[in-house]
């Protein structure tokens, strides 16, 4: 989900459409889903405030899911997931960095740095960044 989805429909919708695109993304049909924590995120309620673009009907809210707390120390695949995820969101971070170098990106991956949290005092807010995070 982009910055500008999460401001728009909070974390919990975001992250049920982000997931919905990845797994529509994948080269194989899904029957099943492992989810590491205590809820199925592509079943929460995906209501939002009047006058917000809704978000997209999620495809695969029907999908046989378990939840795992602690899933990525409990189950291989989604121990493997989580890698893959923080490797492409790393390298994702480093690319960003190479356009807004002054944010630090390479360096903190997004996290509130205090050089990081200097260049928004400094330069402002990207497209990159959630405006609705309370930075203080």
């Amino acid at each position: 989900a982009t910055a500008e989805e999460i401001d728009m429909w909070g974390i919990r919708i975001a992250l049920a459409v982000a997931a919905d695109r990845a797994l529509a993304a994948l080269m194989v049909p899904v029957d099943q889903l492992l989810i590491d924590g205590p809820s199925n995120l592509l079943r929460c309620p995906m209501g939002v405030a009047l006058g917000v673009t809704q978000p997209p009907a999620i495809r695969f809210a029907a999908t046989p899911a378990q939840t795992i707390v602690k899933g990525d120390q409990k189950s291989a695949t989604i121990g493997a997931a989580a890698v893959l995820a923080k490797v492409s969101r790393d390298a994702y971070m480093t690319a960003l960095s190479d356009e807004h170098p002054q944010y630090e990106w390479a360096g903190n991956k997004g996290y509130g740095a205090p050089g990081h949290i200097a260049a928004i005092a400094t330069s402002g807010l990207t497209s990159y960044h959630r405006k609705s995070w309370n930075i203080s």
